[in-house]
């Protein structure tokens, strides 16, 4: 049953669709800090020369797919040729065709706000270049198939923005894909990858990885799979009624490390008490190996904390309204760590951006 009035269910060679709306990924800022009295922090490594386009574990793939020239791009095949011609893998050959993805597609705002969701062909995605998240998803799984990958087009429920829809039990308002790779199924949402939607500034292109290759499970709290294949829900009794209850900050704690059972069980054993507040840093660039979850904590009780990060220079924890107000973090076997007591207020884990006396917002924790 739907209960919208443009319904979208045009067959191109895929399973006929049903989506009432498509959820666009919200917009989560950073925020950058110079805290009093703070360590100095270590300073920065000036650049010998300017960057290359894209860097990192996947630079190579990404930058010659950065580079795909005009000529091949309005064509399936000749872009899936020149896409995949270094790939020598399924999951690089999944990385080249989600790089050109992200980096060549527009979140189709408009449409999402009209509720505007026609299902456009892999050719006229070509052109248009401009879609909601089925057009994301149609893209990679057409472009993935052509490429000898075994992809998935699901259709459920998500956390994403909203423009106003109300959903019966049967609706779904997002799409993504589920790619095998090595006898393993991951996700891999390239509209939430792409970008964000800003209330103020409308569509902001930032590639995440996150949404790249990730275990189901990890997606267990903002991706809702109706069909369940894996049985990640039913597993751990996971109803859309409940589902529905989380609030989208426990997919970005998984998101900078933290287990998305114990996330779970948080929000279970405190009936839906908030987690740690995390900020929009470049995923990977920190990666949590210990750290309390909840995001009030007890004043005087000790803490403990173990990061892990070549992003960040230098750690603190900073207490605004304690005497003894930061504690720097010490490296220990490639990892910052810290035990801290906590005065009432907010305590902030911070990283240092090499700038003299500036970091950039890691955690933050209410302590009472």
């Amino acid at each position: 049953m739907r209960s919208d009035s443009l319904i979208f269910g045009v067959a191109v060679g895929l399973a006929l669709v049903s989506l009432a709306a498509c959820a666009p990924l919200p917009e989560q800022k950073a925020q950058v800090f110079k805290p009093k009295a703070a360590p100095s922090p270590v300073p920065a490594v000036p650049d010998a020369a300017a960057p290359p386009v894209a860097t990192g574990f996947w630079a190579e793939l990404d930058n010659h797919a950065l580079q795909a020239p005009k000529s091949v791009e309005r064509d399936a095949d000749q872009l899936l040729a020149y896409l995949i011609k270094p790939a020598k893998t399924d999951e690089q050959k999944a990385r080249v065709i989600y790089r050109w993805l992200t980096s060549r597609f527009t979140y189709d705002v408009a449409s999402f706000q009209a509720r505007n969701y026609k299902r456009q062909t892999l050719d006229q995605l070509l052109v248009s270049r401009r879609g909601v998240c089925d057009g994301y998803a149609v893209a990679f799984q057409e472009l993935g198939k052509k490429a000898g990958l075994t992809v998935k087009l699901i259709e459920g429920r998500a956390k994403g923005g909203s423009n106003g829809e109300q959903f019966t039990a049967d609706q779904a308002n997002h799409a993504w894909n589920m790619v095998l790779i090595n006898g393993q199924w991951k996700i891999v949402d390239a509209t939430w990858g792409a970008g964000h939607v800003d209330d103020k500034n409308g569509y902001q292109a930032k590639l995440d990885d996150f949404y790249f290759m990730t275990p189901v499970e990890n997606l267990l709290l903002s991706h809702y799979d109706f069909s369940d294949p894996l049985g990640v829900f039913s597993a751990r009794q996971i109803g859309l009624k409940e589902f529905e209850s989380f609030p989208f900050s426990g997919t970005r704690a998984v998101a900078v490390g933290f287990d998305v059972n114990r996330v779970l069980n948080h929000y279970r054993q405190t009936l839906l008490q908030p987690v740690v507040d995390t900020f929009n840093q470049p995923y990977g660039s920190f990666q949590v190996a210990q750290a309390p979850v909840a995001k009030q904590l007890k004043a005087g009780q000790p803490y403990e904390f173990q990061l892990k990060t070549d992003s960040f220079g230098q750690l603190i924890a900073f207490q605004s309204q304690s005497q003894n107000n930061s504690t720097e973090f010490v490296r220990k076997g490639g990892y910052y760590v810290a035990t801290i007591r906590p005065a009432p207020g907010d305590l902030m884990v911070m990283g240092s951006t090499g700038n003299a006396g500036e970091y950039e917002a890691l955690l933050k924790y209410e302590v009472r």
